[in-house]
């Protein structure tokens, strides 16, 4: 991850009081089990809310990051639980207490916690999104110039553009904080796999899989998959080059490995 970056949402423009109280609650921000330095990190529309419920119920002493905070990136996470040291605005103090962060903070002693997240095939989730954002829209929730707006009131394409021309989207890498601190401690999961993913995590954890994951956020229907592959167009060109990363180097790191990717949307 490049040290410019700087990632607040997975979505430009959506400030914490425009959340509403729905959009409100542990299962959409990072969760974080002190006890088993475990941490889940959701971004949306890729199984989070699923996986909370089971993590909340296994994990009981499990805190949200930010309640107020939907889809908090990693490394913002990780600060607001205390296990990364924040930056101190003044260089001389930032030297001062170089010493007690080593001291103090769990990555010097190579402790970050053990995070899990889910990666899903980016056109299929941006289909996902928009028709999430686009049933549920009201002003209020969304306001204007935001790209949950933008999936509310406009075309499929135009929601395109935004998200991944003009970049309005977190790319996976920076979310996850690719190279980051608890990379090396992340284990991402195949959406198209998650329980068989989540079996082993559970495993290098030494406690027993859930059963079964409920499903949450589901739509009512199925998306026209055709329809909207022919409304994008060449930007599929768009969401590749976007989310290079996970279309290039993902396959490598998944739980599951990914079978040849492809640009479609399969699950709503």
């Amino acid at each position: 991850m490049n040290s410019h970056v700087r990632v607040r949402w997975p979505w430009r423009g959506v400030r914490p009081d425009a959340i509403t109280d729905r959009d409100r609650g542990s299962d959409r921000t990072v969760l974080y089990s002190r006890s088993a330095n475990v941490a889940l990190a959701h971004y949306p529309k890729a199984a989070g809310s699923s996986l909370a419920i089971w993590f909340k119920a296994r994990f009981p002493d499990a805190t949200p990051s930010d309640p107020l905070d939907p889809h908090d990136p990693v490394r913002r996470s990780l600060k607001r639980h205390g296990l990364l040291a924040r930056r101190p605005a003044n260089q001389s103090l930032r030297i001062l207490l170089r010493p007690a962060r080593r001291l103090l903070r769990p990555e010097a002693a190579g402790a970050m916690p053990l995070v899990i997240g889910v990666l899903r095939e980016p056109f299929d989730l941006l289909v996902s999104l928009y028709r999430f954002w686009n049933r549920r829209f009201s002003v209020k929730r969304y306001p204007t110039g935001t790209l949950p707006h933008a999936a509310g009131t406009g075309s499929f394409r135009v929601f395109l553009e935004r998200a991944v021309v003009a970049g309005e989207i977190c790319t996976y890498q920076d979310f996850f904080d690719i190279g980051g601190p608890a990379w090396q401690r992340t284990r991402l999961l195949d959406f198209r796999a998650i329980e068989a993913g989540l079996g082993v995590v559970c495993r290098e954890l030494d406690i027993a899989p859930p059963a079964d994951l409920p499903a949450c956020n589901v739509a009512p229907s199925r998306p026209d998959e055709a329809a909207f592959l022919a409304e994008a167009g060449g930007l599929t060109a768009a969401v590749r080059r976007h989310f290079q990363w996970y279309y290039e180097e993902a396959a490598a790191v998944l739980l599951r490995p990914l079978a040849e990717p492809a640009v479609a949307c399969r699950v709503a």
